[in-house]
């Protein structure tokens, strides 16, 4: 008879000639919840998260042979149609769907005002005096600063 070995972390010895494959520890994903997916995930199984408001997982979270395929939580764009704009404003260089963590400005009145997304919410500036607009130095970057102030 012949011995049957099981690769470390990959599989667990029974004994006789079974090998059972590894599962994967789940970690809670920032910005949700495990959602559908246990503490431990089963080999050749997956599973899906619960994402916060305002944020969508990625992909489905994987278990193969002890090595885990997680899912995160990314931060939605912010819808910006026209029907969205505050009254009195029209675009300026926003496109219709802004990327979370970026804004962009709409002409206004009394000049220009600001929409910011943060995970799907969307926020507007007061309408204001015009921005002026920031370019990074030759050799240098933006640092702290917008694209406009």
């Amino acid at each position: 008879e012949g011995n049957i070995t099981c690769e470390l972390g990959v599989a667990t010895y029974l004994g006789g000639t079974t090998c059972k494959p590894a599962s994967c520890e789940v970690p809670i994903p920032t910005h949700g919840s495990r959602g559908g997916c246990p503490a431990t995930l089963q080999s050749n199984a997956l599973c899906s998260i619960s994402c916060d408001r305002g944020y969508t997982a990625s992909n489905f979270v994987v278990c193969s042979l002890g090595n885990l395929t997680e899912a995160t939580c990314e931060p939605n764009p912010c819808d910006l149609s026209a029907s969205s704009y505050p009254s009195g404003s029209s675009n300026n260089n926003c496109p219709t769907s802004l990327e979370s963590g970026s804004s962009c400005l709409l002409d206004c009145d009394d000049g220009v005002l600001r929409a910011s997304c943060t995970a799907g919410n969307v926020t507007f500036s007061e309408c204001g005096s015009k921005w002026c607009e920031v370019s990074p130095p030759e050799h240098g970057s933006m640092g702290t600063c917008n694209d406009y102030i």
